[in-house]
């Protein structure tokens, strides 16, 4: 490992384990010093991803946790490194679960004020600033 600072990077190509990850989701929006991978197993980028050689092993520099914050910046990579995550885990055969199946066979209640679609889909509340139709006044 060397410790470096990380910001952007490209992937010259895509892996097997790396399927569906793109160079937004490794976007340091909070420039840091990171340990990068340099030597021992094939670094992807420049060390913020690494795969091994001869096992199903991908090693992720970044974690969703390193970036905790209201700024807009920590937000935005928080879910784009939590997404990283989640796809290198789903590329690699780990399940993971949803509400949505389920929520089909329940109909919304119509005298409640339910929120169930701000329970289970996001990773953070969203935020006034999320929405990308604020300014259109529709």
């Amino acid at each position: 490992m060397k410790k470096a600072e990380h910001i952007a990077t490209y992937f010259a190509e895509f892996a097997a384990p790396l399927a569906g990850v793109g160079p937004a989701d490794v976007h340091n929006r909070d420039p840091r010093q990171l340990p990068l991978v340099s030597a021992g197993v094939q670094p992807i980028g420049d060390g913020v991803l690494a795969k091994a050689e001869r096992a199903n092993v991908v090693f992720c520099q970044l974690a969703p946790w390193q970036f905790v914050g209201e700024q807009s910046n920590l937000r935005r990579t928080r879910r784009h490194v939590s997404f990283l995550v989640s796809r290198l885990l789903a590329n690699m055969g780990v399940s993971g679960s949803t509400p949505l199946l389920d929520r089909f066979h329940q109909p919304v209640d119509a005298a409640k004020a339910e929120r169930r679609w701000s329970d289970g889909f996001y990773l953070d509340q969203p935020q006034e600033w999320d929405d990308p139709y604020r300014f259109f006044r529709w």
